[in-house]
């Protein structure tokens, strides 16, 4: 949610009321002065219209959505448009959702300039004059605040999800298995909080846990241990994080065709998705994956 604003430009208009108990303007010539609850009273019937409108979109979204109407939904409350730099209409939507959920109103983009700069990417997008890639770099896209991979059982950090990846983000990495027959493997997911992310070795003190995934495998037939010829069992670790934040782990086994069939769905499945949708800040997918020789441990 955020609160719309701004009417018509001119020489008499406030451009922002400052935290002083009264502000001093020019109206057809005359100096006039104004304190902030004389302005806030001033303004009361647009403040009722402007709740009743978020109200009214928060019911909106509610039906649509077939969701619960509970402010505490909210990820995030982000201020667009001159009229959102009023304390009184700030106070309003803290009013409506305090914090800690969300923490506290986003100030971080620029009012006045976000709607123009909206109009323009919608614009821009609609025109398909423009590259993809180009417009993704100017949209405000949920994405990745740090790096995700696997933590080694040598303690060496591999990526699988680079930092700054939009939402839904999908990759994965191939491993060599420490032992063709053991009956599975334990992914152990972590995030490189470190200043600088990548794939370097990942020092203890800058990997945070995101979890450990225990897969079981199917027993391999003496006709698949031979077809292997002395090669290493191999599987394709995959994370995805959706929009919603939901992490998931998938592990697939090269030598179980059940496993390379969801895998091949799964990437298709992912594919039509982008394609169906067409839009932009789409999955970002990797076609394939790295393959690492450090062996990943029953």
């Amino acid at each position: 949610g955020g609160a719309g604003g701004g009417g018509g430009g001119g020489e008499d208009d406030i451009d922002e009321i400052p935290p002083a108990p009264t502000a001093s303007f020019y109206f057809r010539g005359a100096r006039v002065e104004l304190s902030r609850e004389e302005f806030e009273e001033a303004i009361s019937p647009l403040l009722d219209r402007a709740g009743a409108v978020l109200d009214e979109a928060l019911r909106s979204y509610a039906r649509t959505a077939d969701v619960p109407l509970d402010e505490a939904l909210m990820d995030e409350v982000v201020l667009v448009g001159g009229a959102s730099r009023t304390p009184a209409v700030q106070s309003l939507l803290r009013s409506r959702f305090p914090p800690p959920t969300p923490p506290d109103l986003c100030t971080s983009i620029d009012p006045e300039g976000a709607v123009a700069q909206g109009c323009a990417i919608r614009a821009a997008a609609l025109s398909g004059l423009v590259p993809k890639h180009e417009l993704r770099n100017a949209l405000m896209l949920d994405a990745l605040p740090h790096s995700m991979g696997v933590r080694l059982p040598d303690g060496r950090f591999v990526e699988i999800l680079r930092k700054d990846m939009p939402l839904p983000a999908m990759g994965y990495a191939t491993f060599e298995m420490a032992d063709a027959e053991q009956s599975g493997v334990t992914v152990k997911a972590v995030e490189n909080v470190g200043e600088g992310g990548g794939t370097g070795g990942g020092e203890g003190k800058d990997l945070r846990d995101a979890g450990e995934f225990n897969f079981l495998f199917r027993r391999l037939t003496d006709r698949e241990k031979d077809a292997l010829g002395g090669r290493r069992r191999t599987v394709d670790v995959g994370f995805t994080v959706k929009e919603d934040g939901a992490f998931v782990v998938s592990v697939f086994d090269h030598t179980d065709p059940e496993h390379q069939e969801k895998r091949r769905r799964y990437i298709a499945s992912k594919k039509r998705e982008r394609q169906a949708e067409g839009k932009l800040g789409a999955a970002d997918e990797s076609e394939s994956g790295d393959k690492y020789e450090a062996s990943v441990g029953a």
